[in-house]
């Protein structure tokens, strides 16, 4: 792991920690939240789960996808370190993102990554 990076484990912390503060400030996006973050054990699911939401369609059904990814990322460490990565560079060099959880859900750039 490099140097400063986060690991998964601390990642995955502020990101469930931060959902759960925005789903109280902010009711209407609760369900949101619960659904990609809160309800997830993990971030590798977490991401299968926005992502899924993103790409499911009646041709392939998002539950799918969700399988499909969640498969995929879980038995890849290298595809898990670069999401940290990625969550962490946007995080610290991005002015306009204000927490871990932003990227996740609202970063175009991050979920084509």
């Amino acid at each position: 792991m490099e140097k400063d990076m986060p690991s998964e484990e601390f990642l995955w912390e502020k990101i469930r920690s931060e959902a759960e503060q925005v789903s109280q400030r902010e009711p209407a996006l609760a369900a949101l939240y619960e659904d990609v973050v809160l309800s997830r054990k993990n971030l590798v699911e977490a991401v299968a789960a926005r992502l899924s939401r993103k790409l499911g369609s009646h041709a392939v059904p998002a539950e799918l996808i969700r399988e499909i990814i969640n498969y995929t990322l879980s038995r890849d460490a290298a595809a898990r370190q670069n999401i940290c990565k990625d969550i962490s560079a946007i995080y610290e060099r991005d002015p306009a993102c204000q927490s871990y959880l932003e990227p996740l859900m609202y970063c175009k750039g991050f979920l084509a990554i």
